[in-house]
This record gives structure tokens, sequence and C-alpha cells, in this order.
């Protein structure tokens, strides 16, 4: 069910309100994202399936217009993507914003994009979009905040079943903690091996879903539950990078790894999760998950935190994954074995 926080939460577009609905935060959160790749994926949503309220099209007008203009692959088709949203929105309120752009880049490929994205809009009448008070900061410190409120149960989790789609799990469950993209690669006839890139959703406490895009519809491909141990007294500024820690997307993990190591994660029910999704997976044969676990392993070890040195020194003992038990093999000798100790479930 959504939450009654939802109703209560509004989230400010300068003068304007984007309805606190789930999807408005997922893809909102997409395109708040550091991460151009996010973006693209936010942008090719909204192109597929243009929303029917402007607001989120605002964000994404404004991360366009405010995001780097270099020739790199990634960025390029990132804002070219954003370019043909805004397009296929057929909005006239976007013409003069894709026109000052047109302008300004020195990039052939986005150029090309924005001039299919007049050709949509055409040349009808209107009122042009204003960003000029935009506060994207504030966009996003408030959808960070709804995402990290949100609360769902393993039990209603399990309720949903793969081929839901995600407009399905997002009215039963709510929006979830943290968004993203996950990778796969796919054979296609004629073209070989292609790189998709897909939407990861994740329910601290519960699990985390992949969705792929068939046929316009978001529809769950993939459910992995999380352990049972309780992240009450994680601290909520660490919520997402926890829920990260824990995702599904190998690449995502040895991300948020680097992270939790560098700000020198240490909050114990946050590393306790980490521990238990160690445990769990410690003979995945995988070779990119198997990878992610001995970042894991590393985070265990960054954090100083005696509490995990027999749970390394079991996965060790124990792992049928080689690598992963090699790093748990190292971590566990830079910590020094302190009471109580953690205890895999």
């Amino acid at each position: 069910m959504i939450r009654l926080m939802l109703i209560l939460l509004l989230v400010t577009f300068s003068t304007m309100s984007l309805a606190v609905e789930p999807r408005n935060v997922v893809f909102g959160l997409l395109l708040v994202s550091d991460n151009a790749a996010d973006n693209k994926l936010a942008a090719k949503d909204l192109y597929h399936l243009p929303p029917e309220s402007p607001e989120l099209l605002d964000l994404a007008a404004w991360v366009l217009i405010n995001s780097e203009l270099e020739n790199n692959g990634e960025q390029e088709d990132t804002l070219a993507w954003l370019a043909k949203a805004l397009g296929a929105s057929k909005q006239v309120r976007y013409r003069e914003l894709l026109l000052e752009l047109q302008s300004k880049t020195s990039s052939k490929k986005l150029r090309r994009y924005i001039k299919d994205a007049l050709k949509e809009i055409g040349d009808g009448q209107g009122e042009a979009v204003d960003l000029t008070d935009f506060d994207a900061e504030q966009v996003k410190k408030e959808l960070t905040e709804l995402a990290a409120n949100a609360q769902v149960s393993k039990k209603e989790f399990l309720q949903l079943s793969v081929g839901a789609s995600l407009e399905d799990v997002l009215t039963e469950l709510g929006q979830p903690n943290s968004v993203g993209q996950y990778v796969r690669t796919s054979f296609r006839p004629f073209l070989g091996n292609v790189r998709l890139q897909n939407l990861r959703i994740s329910y601290l406490n519960a699990g985390s879903m992949e969705f792929s895009l068939d046929k316009n519809v978001w529809v769950l491909k993939n459910a992995y539950t999380q352990s049972e141990i309780d992240t009450t007294d994680v601290d909520p500024t660490e919520l997402a990078l926890v829920s990260q820690l824990l995702s599904s997307d190998y690449n995502l993990v040895r991300k948020s790894a680097r992270e939790a190591i560098a700000t020198k994660l240490s909050n114990t029910a946050a590393l306790d999760q980490v521990a238990q999704r160690i445990w769990e997976l410690k003979d995945i044969e995988d070779k990119g998950m198997g990878d992610a676990m001995a970042w894991l392993c590393k985070v265990l070890a960054s954090s100083g935190n005696g509490r995990y040195h027999d749970v390394l020194n079991k996965i060790y003992e124990q792992a049928g994954n080689k690598k992963i038990a090699k790093y748990a093999k190292s971590s566990k000798r830079k910590l020094s074995r302190t009471e109580p100790s953690f205890q895999v479930q």
C-alpha cells in the first residue's frame, strides 16, 4: 500500500509541486543522481512513457541545461536522451530551452537529436518553461528523504511475483529506499552482445528488484530478498548506501563498497547486514558477484571493528568461492577479535 507519508510530504519544485507518487520518486531520484547512466535511464523512461504531469519533464529539462556539455560517449548519449524525452512530450514550453542548448553545444550528435526533438514539438505557441529559481539541491534532498523513510516488510515484499509491472509493485509497496540501473549483456541476432541498462529498486530490510522494459512496460524480472537483520539503528543518511551495498547489481555493490571504505562506514547495524550478505553468497559461482562480495569483505576490514573477525574467519574456512575466501582471510587479519562477535543467521 502507499504510505500515509506520501500524502503528508510534498516535493517542492521551485513554485511547482511534484505529485508525491512512488513512480515520480523513482524516476526523480534517477534524474538527480550524479551518475549519467542513471540520468539516461530516467530519460529513456520519459521518452517511451511521457508523464501526464510536467514536473518530471521540468526536472529533466533542468538536468539537460545544467550538465557539462562534454563530448564523451556516456554524457553525450545521456544528453541526447534527455532532449529526446522533451521532444516526445510535444510540449511547446521546452522549445526555447532546446534552441538555446542547440546554439551552445559543439556536439554534432546532440545538435542532431535536439533538431529531431524540435520537430516533435512543432511550431505551436505557448509560454516557455522558466527554471530560473529551480532549486535542484532541495529537490534532491527531499526526494532522498522520502526514499530514506520508506518502510516495507519482507512479507509485503514477497507478495509480488516475477512478471508484475512496476506500477503494480509501486502500488503495493510504495516508493523504494534506493533506485539505480543494472547492466546485463544480451545476445541479439545481427548485433551480437548488447549491453542493456535496466531498472533496479531496493527496499531496505526486504530486498531488491530488477525490471526490464518490455513493450513500454517495466516488468519485474528478478527479486532478491535480504537477510533478517534489522536496520532500525542505521543512520538515515546511510540508508541509501546500505541498500546499495546489499544490491543484486554487482557493479553497484563494488562502487558502494569503495564509498563505504572511503567514508569509513562504522554503523554496526549496517555492517551486520554486510556480513550476513557475504555469508549468504559465500558459495556463489557468478564471477561478478563473487568479486563484489570480496569488496564487502574489505568494507568489514576497513571498519576496524573486531566484531567481524570471527565471521570473516568462518567465511574463509567455508566459502566455496575462492576469491571470497581469499579476501575474507586477508580482511580478518586486519581485525583484532572482540566480543560480542557477529553471529550469522
